[in-house]
């Protein structure tokens, strides 16, 4: 009897339609509970005809898909391709396609220049927390590049006495080679604009990833799915999209969830070049009791028993099967929907008052004015830290000024010897200035 977990799922981003990825490094192989992917094949009976008897005549396959619905405990590093495929599209810092890295907070914040070298600036300097690699960070405030040298004193892990030189060429961020254990003082330049700043900070592994829609907001990445159930045969989707992706979280509990692709032609293919255990993704999981919950608005917390979000992608094929094909034409996203769903205890009647009676918070009377609130802010954390100070994280976001959240509430069910609990729906709108949420991810992967 061959056991499921014997089983391998990974997927990989395509560069185009059309083109599945056949690179096994670029593949993140998944852990998943229950589900699969599969080909989809469409079954067309012969319609009944006059004078053809009593049973079917025929029956021809005319299309095929492929896709499935896979349960998860998201892992940092693939949940990343999760919410690339649902969000569309990814904000990096350079043109390799790299992320924003993460610069911890700094063992010397921001140092305007001067018109004289600083010898020995000790204000306000502290230590990294561990024996780190340094960064210099520089930030123009003319025209001209920063030039000079910045020189950092302190000692290595041995408490020897240490130095690294750090030139100023006109990169953003310079990092070092030496391990400090800490840092005493540091040797500034001369200016070359007004306005020209340092900062030294420490080197930090962990990557700041800002999923947002695309300019195009109907657009997404294509994926290759690849599936071998058993290790008993190997099945290859290409043109795969992610048709839907859901967060779930409760108190006491791992962060849960559920992935659904939607693809084109499927192929057998050998899985004797699969190498899924170096690319097993087995990652650290997203635990409820250390992260920070929902603040609505920021810095007001809810006080949230369990909840959801889930990002929807409309992709209809009634109009993508086209004459002298077996497989769609595309798979064309015709509508985005993100929804978040909470369970809160109730402490107070301020939000029941605005959610079931006026959104404004008057609450003199019912009105017609729903709730509405863009200022949410949902944080995830696993106990694993990416680095030193900066733990796997998952923040969503919805937008900085405008209110494009509404939010309503099921009617209340009074239960002997429970808590009051309300059922909290929010919807996420479209906005006029720019993204309605964005989704930030805290890892270790340079780029997706």
């Amino acid at each position: 009897m061959t056991a499921a977990e014997k089983s391998f799922i990974g997927l990989a981003k395509q560069d185009e339609k059309g083109t599945p990825n056949t690179t096994d490094a670029e593949f993140n192989y998944l852990l998943f509970r229950a589900g699969g992917v599969a080909p989809q094949n469409i079954v067309l009976p012969l319609d009944a005809e006059v004078g053809g008897g009593a049973m079917l005549r025929d029956m021809v396959k005319v299309g095929v898909t492929s896709g499935g619905a896979l349960d998860i405990i998201p892992r940092p590093d693939t949940l990343g391709h999760f919410l690339l495929g649902a969000m569309g599209d990814i904000e990096t810092a350079n043109e390799d396609g790299e992320s924003f890295k993460l610069k911890s907070d700094a063992i010397m914040a921001d140092v305007y220049l001067q018109s004289i070298p600083q010898t020995g600036y000790d204000i306000g300097i502290s230590s990294p927390p561990t024996t780190r690699t340094l960064i210099v960070k520089g930030t123009e405030g003319g025209e001209g590049p920063l030039a000079g040298t910045v020189t950092v004193y302190g000692t290595d892990a041995l408490d020897a006495p240490l130095e690294e030189d750090f030139i100023l060429d006109g990169d953003e961020y310079i990092v070092g080679e030496e391990e400090f254990k800490t840092v005493t003082e540091v040797d500034l330049p001369v200016r070359v604009d007004p306005g020209d700043m340092v900062r030294v900070g420490w080197d930090d592994p962990a990557y700041r990833h800002l999923f947002k829609l695309p300019t195009d907001q109907f657009d997404a990445p294509y994926y290759t799915v690849r599936s071998a159930p058993g290790q008993l045969w190997g099945e290859q989707f290409q043109d795969c999209r992610v048709a839907g992706l859901a967060i779930t979280f409760a108190g006491a509990r791992f962060v849960e969830g559920a992935v659904t692709f939607m693809g084109g032609l499927p192929t057998p293919v050998s899985i004797a070049t699969w190498d899924a255990l170096t690319y097993l993704d087995e990652g650290p999981q997203f635990l409820a009791p250390t992260s920070l919950g929902i603040e609505l608005p920021p810095a007001t917390g809810l006080k949230v028993l369990s909840g959801s979000v889930a990002w929807g992608l409309a992709i209809p094929l009634d109009e993508q099967w086209v004459v002298g094909s077996y497989s769609p034409d595309d798979f064309d996203i015709n509508q985005r929907s993100m929804v978040i769903t909470m369970a809160v205890k109730l402490t107070s009647d301020t939000l029941y008052k605005k959610l079931m009676y006026d959104g404004v918070g008057a609450v003199s009377e019912w009105t017609a004015e729903i709730y509405r609130e863009g200022q949410m802010q949902l944080s995830l954390r696993s106990p694993i830290e990416a680095s030193t100070g900066n733990p796997y994280e998952l923040t969503i976001r919805a937008h900085d000024t405008e209110d494009n959240i509404v939010w309503s509430a099921a009617p209340i069910g009074l239960r002997a010897g429970r808590q009051i609990v309300m059922a909290v729906t929010g919807v996420v709108l479209n906005t006029s200035a720019g993204n309605p949420i964005e989704v930030e991810l805290v890892n270790t992967i340079p780029a997706y």
